[in-house]
C-alpha cells in the first residue's frame, strides 16, 4: 500500500492529523462546503446548522487549510482512485473519519471513501453526511458495499430536528447525529450525549456503540 506521503505526492490529496479538542489524537479527510453546492444553498437558511458552519469560518481565517480542501474536493469528487492505489491510514486512537470538514458532493467521492475503509480493515472509519443519497446512488450504480469498519451517520441539517425521515429511507444509515439549541434541549428532555468529552475517550460513533441517537448541544 502507498504511505500518506505517497498518496498526497501523487494525487495531491491532503489529510489532516494534527486535529485538536474533541478529535485530538484522530485523522480525518476532508473536502470543502465553499465547493459543495448543496451546503452553501443550505447555509443560507438560519434554521440550519449550517448557517453556523465552523469550516468556513475557519477556512475564512486560514488561507492553507482553504487551499488544501479545495484541492481535495476537485480530486475526490471527479476521479475514482484505484483500489490498489488506497493508502494505510494511521491515527493514534485507531479512528478515522471522512468529512471533518464538508460533506459528499457526488458519488465518486462516496466510492473513494468506500474504498479506502476497505484497504483499512485495522482502522474504525465513520462518515457524517447529510447527503445520504450519494452513498444511495453509489450503492446502486457501482454496485458496492458499506465496508465492516465503517459507520454511517446522517447528520440532521436543521437544529433541533433529528430528521427521522432519512434514517427510515436509507437502511445503511448507522446513527443520527442531531445539534439541539441548551433551551430546546431543556425543554424537551432531550439527552445530550455527545460533546462533554473527546471523541477518542468516548468511540460511540467509530465503534458504531451506544444505540443510533447522537446529540449534541449548539456551540
Amino acid at each position: 500500500m502507498l504511505t500518506i506521503t505517497e498518496f498526497t505526492k501523487k494525487y495531491g490529496v491532503k489529510f489532516t492529523v494534527n486535529h485538536n479538542d474533541k478529535m485530538a489524537g484522530l485523522a480525518s479527510l476532508s473536502t470543502s462546503p465553499l465547493c459543495n453546492s448543496l451546503c452553501m444553498e443550505r447555509a443560507k437558511n438560519p434554521a440550519t446548522i449550517c448557517s453556523h458552519c465552523f469550516s468556513v469560518t475557519m477556512q475564512k481565517r486560514f488561507k492553507g487549510l482553504r487551499e488544501m480542501l479545495e484541492r481535495n474536493s476537485k480530486v475526490l469528487t471527479t476521479i475514482i482512485i484505484p483500489a490498489e492505489d488506497m493508502p494505510r491510514l494511521y491515527s493514534e486512537t485507531g479512528y478515522f473519519r471522512f468529512e471533518a470538514f464538508g460533506d459528499l458532493a457526488s458519488e465518486i467521492q462516496v466510492v473513494n471513501y468506500f474504498n479506502m475503509a476497505a484497504a483499512n480493515p485495522h482502522i474504525k472509519c465513520a462518515i457524517w453526511t447529510k447527503n445520504p443519497w450519494f452513498i444511495d446512488r453509489a450503492m446502486n450504480i457501482y454496485g458496492i458495499a458499506k465496508p465492516e469498519n465503517l459507520t454511517i451517520i446522517v447528520s440532521s441539517y436543521l437544529v433541533n430536528d433529528p430528521m427521522p425521515q432519512l434514517k427510515a429511507k436509507y437502511t445503511f444509515i448507522d446513527k443520527i447525529f442531531t445539534v439541539y439549541t441548551k433551551e430546546y434541549a431543556a425543554e424537551n428532555g432531550i439527552e445530550i450525549n455527545c460533546g462533554g468529552r473527546a471523541c477518542a475517550g468516548c468511540g460511540r460513533c467509530y465503534e458504531n456503540a451506544g444505540g443510533e441517537i447522537v446529540n449534541e448541544l449548539l456551540k
